[in-house]
């Protein structure tokens, strides 16, 4: 897949986030070379780095802000399943033991992309 420069009247070009991400991707594939990319769309090879590092960047503080809030999502719902489990001595102890196992499930699936998004974090970092 290839992507067009941008057709722009003045002397700088200008490219939009999609179109930055796509030559990035080019990047990407096998035997690419950052000369060949920085001729084929008319952008400076450091300007190739610099659009990298920014990506970069940016998905490791998108992952570090989504890992956060996931991980409020599951404090607060061991805090609710200890509350749950602890009134489960009332009469309705049915209704509340399916309620405790959907909770279980909910916090088992936010715990494993919890683990997901850290390990994409983990590999981010290391790029």
């Amino acid at each position: 897949m290839s992507v067009q420069p941008a057709i722009i009247s003045s002397r700088w070009k200008h490219y939009t986030t999609w179109q930055r991400l796509a030559i990035l991707r080019e990047l990407e594939l096998p035997g690419s070379r950052v000369t060949e990319v920085s001729e084929q769309y008319g952008v400076h090879p450091r300007t190739l780095y610099r659009w990298k590092k920014e990506l970069k960047q940016e998905g490791e503080e998108f992952l570090e802000e989504d890992l956060s809030e996931l991980s409020l999502k599951v404090e607060e719902l061991e805090r609710e399943n200890q509350v749950l489990k602890g009134t489960m001595t009332s009469g309705n102890l049915p209704e509340l033991s399916l309620r405790v196992k959907e909770l279980e499930k909910e916090n088992q699936i936010l715990k494993d992309t919890v683990i997901s998004l850290s390990k994409d974090l983990m590999l981010l970092k290391k790029r």
